[in-house]
Formats: C-alpha cells, structure tokens, sequence
C-alpha cells in the first residue's frame, strides 16, 4: 500500500494513492451494489490471485474506502462494503465506467457486449458496465447473483482468514 502522505501538490495525487493500480477500481466496482464477501471477489475475478485480493482489500479498509465485516453464519464468511461517507467515491466509479464506455464508442475500442450487460465482464474480470454499449446498472442487487456469478449460498473457504 502506498504511503499516504501529509500533504498532496494535487487531489488527484491522493486519488491515486487510494484507489489506483490495476485491482483497486475493479474491486470496488464489484462491490458497488453492497456487501460483498471475498469469494465472490475472487471468482468474478480469476486473475487476481487470492494473495493479491487480500492485500488491496487491506489497502482499501485501511484507508476508510472499505468495512470489513466478520459474519458468525455458518460458515463463518467476510463480507467487504464502501465505509459510511463513501457515496461520493460510488457514484465517481458508476460515472468512470460510464465514461469508458462513451469513449470506447467513440474511438472505435471493441467491449464486448451481452444480452444481460453483465456475464462475460464479470467473468473476464474487467467492470460489468463496461461491455454494454448503453449505460446500464447492471449487478444491480436484483440481478447480483446471477450476474456476477454469486451464489445464494457460499461454499465455505471464503479466502484468507484475517478475523
């Protein structure tokens, strides 16, 4: 994790401390829709190793962007949502991915496009909206299970435990 410092010649410097890289963007796009546990992070995205996940979700709740939340339900599983006062933050990752979208027409970049807005991003790993060429809230909660690939209900093994 980047150390943040006491003072920034720029906004966007500390933005991207807290929310650059390559992980930090898609794992909170992922997470947009409310809590999430760490499994289903992992499997919307086969990329990112176990190791690597748990570290930027460190990152993220250490620097207040993240809650981590130990749930006593059997099995005992970690559920990750945007801390309190993070509304701000949803709705600039919402507006980046709608951004990306515009752009990509615009320049002639391909995104793949499926019916439902939603599958085959979520299972490449890039963010969901992404690949339709509408804005959509797609993973909304009415659809986050079958769209992200979540389970109603969770094998245990929920990843590193860090109770």
């Amino acid at each position: 994790m980047p150390q943040l410092k006491d003072e920034y010649s720029c906004s966007l410097l500390l933005a991207m401390d807290l929310i650059g890289g390559k992980w930090k963007l898609r794992i909170l796009w992922h997470i947009l829709d409310g809590a999430t546990r760490f499994s289903s992070l992992k499997r919307t995205m086969p990329d990112i190793t176990e190791k690597m996940l748990a570290t930027q979700l460190n990152d993220l709740e250490a620097n207040g962007i993240l809650t981590r939340t130990v749930v006593s339900a059997k099995p005992l599983h970690i559920e990750y949502a945007f801390a309190p006062g993070q509304e701000l933050l949803v709705s600039a990752v919402s507006d980046l991915c709608d951004f990306s979208k515009i752009y990509a027409k615009a320049h002639g970049i391909r995104v793949p496009d499926t019916s439902d807005g939603c599958s085959s991003c979520c299972s490449s790993g890039a963010p969901s909206c992404c690949g339709s060429a509408e804005p959509v809230s797609c993973c909304s909660s009415s659809q986050s299970s079958s769209c992200c690939g979540a389970a109603a209900e969770e094998k245990a093994g929920d990843g590193p435990d860090r109770a």
